[in-house]
């Protein structure tokens, strides 16, 4: 696989986006079973608009939808690899292009606020099912992603996304 479909399916990630906020409450039944886990959901309203901005992309990404995407992507996005806001747009259409569907869960997400930046980190697993007549093979991609997002014109916009090390 190349490192930009990595990169990208990285992005899914961000792209993320279930979060750990939907703990099962099902029981066993059985003796000495662990009570479930309950997390509740973030309080700051900062954090808040940050995690729907992700769970916005996760949906976009599953429908293949590049400007739905791009409308939580700024216009000043670079990455580590050098790609852009018009070089991301490219690899956006080009994956979908070549993928019938794109499923994505997210979760362990951490979202650290300072003013008017945000850093996002989280673990991901992406499955991928070519379309038919495009030879692109099947995969499974998992990891963990960082993003780091700006308050912009006040709204949360991604400015910087990838693989984290």
């Amino acid at each position: 696989m190349s490192r930009y479909l990595y990169v990208f399916f990285a992005l899914l990630l961000v792209s993320g986006v279930l979060s750990i906020q939907c703990a099962s409450s099902r029981t066993t039944g059985s003796p000495g079973a662990p009570e479930p886990v309950t997390v509740s959901p973030p309080t700051d309203p900062e954090e808040t608009a940050v995690r729907n901005v992700l769970n916005d992309v996760e949906l976009a990404m599953e429908q293949r939808d590049v400007y739905r995407v791009l409308a939580h992507v700024s216009a000043s996005y670079r990455d580590k690899m050098g790609r852009d806001y018009t070089d991301l747009r490219r690899l956006l259409q080009r994956v979908f292009d070549h993928y019938a569907s794109i499923e994505t869960a997210r979760s362990g997400t951490e979202v650290t606020i300072d003013e008017n930046r945000a850093a996002v980190t989280e673990n991901f697993v992406t499955f991928a099912r070519g379309k038919p007549g495009t030879n692109a093979a099947p995969f499974t991609l998992k990891g963990l992603t960082s993003m780091f997002l700006e308050k912009i014109a006040g709204r949360w916009l991604i400015v910087e996304w990838g693989e984290s090390l």
